[in-house]
């Protein structure tokens, strides 16, 4: 019988302690408890994940979560410091459609990978994105044709060392708001 009433009292201090947590609004960080992304840190917000955090976790590329989509209550994604070299919509684990979006996603990092490539319709599944950061990788401009026209609401794009061969003329091609008039 004492048995029981510990696990209970202990039940109810770990429920009282997440309900806490979630009825204040405050925002709580842990390891992942996706599937696919134990090696990341994510923050949740009233029981919804809010930011997912892979910094540094070895990922080479977005297939590797074939079984995982990224829930739509995400705001904030980093990937930073891996070794994906293509950005292709199964980042997202979903075919993106109208009603399919990552609406709330406003920040995108993917810097210090060794991105080659992004596919054309990426940035079709972000259409709130408004901060993106993909420094310090190998993209080839010539392969960026249109690529971020979707970011209608980008505010700030941070590129330092984005491109492994960019003379100015290719960069005016490509983004032809920063030439000269």
């Amino acid at each position: 019988m004492e048995g029981r009433t510990a696990y209970k009292l202990v039940s109810l201090v770990i429920l009282t302690a997440l309900s806490i947590n979630f009825i204040d609004g405050k925002t709580t960080e842990s390891k992942c408890t996706l599937q696919s992304f134990s090696k990341c840190n994510c923050k949740w917000k009233h029981e919804k994940l809010t930011e997912l955090n892979c910094t540094n976790t070895d990922i080479t590329v977005a297939e590797e979560f074939p079984n995982q989509t990224l829930p739509q209550t995400l705001v904030k994604i980093t990937f930073s410091q891996n070794t994906m070299e293509i950005l292709s919509r199964s980042f997202f684990g979903r075919n993106c459609s109208e009603s399919n979006k990552m609406d709330k996603l406003t920040y995108l990092d993917v810097s210090g990978n060794y991105l080659k490539y992004i596919q054309p319709d990426f940035f079709t599944c972000t259409p709130n994105l408004k901060s993106l950061v993909i420094s310090d990788n190998d993209l080839a401009v010539e392969t960026l044709n249109n690529v971020f026209a979707p970011l209608v609401e980008l505010k700030m794009l941070k590129m330092q060392q984005s491109f492994k061969q960019l003379h100015n003329h290719d960069f005016i091609e490509f983004f032809p708001m920063f030439g000269n008039d």
